[in-house]
């Protein structure tokens, strides 16, 4: 096999190998995006100015959204936390056109098969454990940063979009994956105060 060849076919696996590796993610990145959409709908609900047409064209072409990721309960709690808070915001409208779109959103509570509504709704129904809760938020966090390098190519350009997530969005998974990042940078000899400072002032204003 000439040198030529050797690196034609070197080239070949590499791109196979590339392709398993985005199938195997896709599932999980469909989710992550759809996730991200939700809360920020969900974020501009709760600033009372929520988009009817953007809600409405989420629920219209994510139909399948909750059929195509992995039955992990920490996704599915995820997902349920948002739909249900968007749930409870719309319900106190008069609006008919809010009305039918709660409705719509309580069919898709139900469908993550997690009880009956009134239980779906209820803090503190989860009984995935503690650990596990945990791992499934690290491999989250995972996916979330290599989309983020991808984008930036910069560990202190990802730090500030996670940051401006944090601060935007009603997930609190970014505060610790900024918090891990601030860390990590930290103990590489980088000085964060900024960062440590923006950090407190988020986290005291969205626990507030």
């Amino acid at each position: 096999m000439s040198h030529i060849q050797a690196i034609d076919k070197l080239e070949r696996q590499v791109s196979r190998l590339l392709d398993d590796m985005i199938t195997q993610k896709s599932p999980q990145i469909d989710f992550l995006i759809g996730l991200n959409q939700l809360d920020d709908i969900y974020s501009e609900c709760r600033r009372g100015t929520l988009n009817e047409e953007k809600l409405t064209r989420f629920l219209s072409e994510k139909k399948g959204w909750l059929e195509t990721i992995q039955s992990l309960p920490s996704q599915q709690s995820q997902a349920a936390r948002l739909l249900s808070g968007l749930y409870n915001e719309l319900i106190y409208y008069d609006d008919a056109s809010y009305q039918k779109l709660a409705e719509e959103l309580k069919i898709w509570i139900k469908s993550l098969g997690q009880g009956s509504f009134k239980l779906t709704l209820k803090k503190g129904e989860e009984k995935v454990p503690l650990t596990d809760q945990y791992q499934l938020m690290l491999r989250r966090e995972v996916l979330e940063m290599d989309n983020l390098i991808e984008k930036h190519g910069h560990l202190l350009t990802c730090l500030n979009d996670i940051i401006k997530s944090a601060e935007s969005k009603t997930d609190s998974v970014y505060l610790h994956m900024a918090a891990s990042v601030i860390y990590f940078l930290q103990m590489e000899g980088y000085k964060v105060d900024p960062y440590v400072k923006k950090l407190k002032e988020i986290k005291t204003r969205t626990s507030g």
